[in-house]
């Protein structure tokens, strides 16, 4: 995988990949780490993506084995998508130390909109399911 080759949504999905993993160690101690934690945690939030976009659907439209087991399928894919990225582009990190500042929005404005773009989607999209329901 090199970026500029492919088409423009890898290489972006790519960016994003990249930019979280350096995020990652820049907010983790070594003795919070766990192995795989970068695509663990990006993993995660594309699930939950999945997860918001099925509470759209109407109550009892989708079986609930699909519910539950979508966002885990579309997470387990995207970790392996995000450790082959990792493999693809080898770095070597330090780990933050508790006395290290939080990243800011200017460093990684990529990583910062994704989680914000994460969690207003998973807001608004249970804010219109329970107005739905109610």
């Amino acid at each position: 995988l090199v970026l500029g080759r492919t088409g423009l949504l890898v290489d972006m999905y790519s960016s994003l990949a990249l930019s979280y993993r350096q995020w990652h160690f820049r907010m983790t101690t070594a003795q919070t780490e766990q192995p795989g934690g970068p695509a663990i945690g990006l993993s995660a939030f594309q699930g939950l993506n999945v997860f918001s976009f099925l509470m759209l659907a109407p109550p009892h439209a989708i079986p609930g084995w699909l519910f539950v087991g979508a966002p885990f399928v579309v997470g387990a894919c995207a970790f392996f998508i995000v450790m082959r990225i990792y493999q693809a582009h080898p770095a070597s990190f330090r780990y933050a130390k508790l006395t290290d500042n939080i990243p800011g929005l200017r460093e990684f404005p990529l990583v910062y909109s994704y989680l914000f773009g994460t969690f207003a989607f998973f807001v608004f999209c249970g804010y219109l399911a329970v107005n739905r329901a109610a």
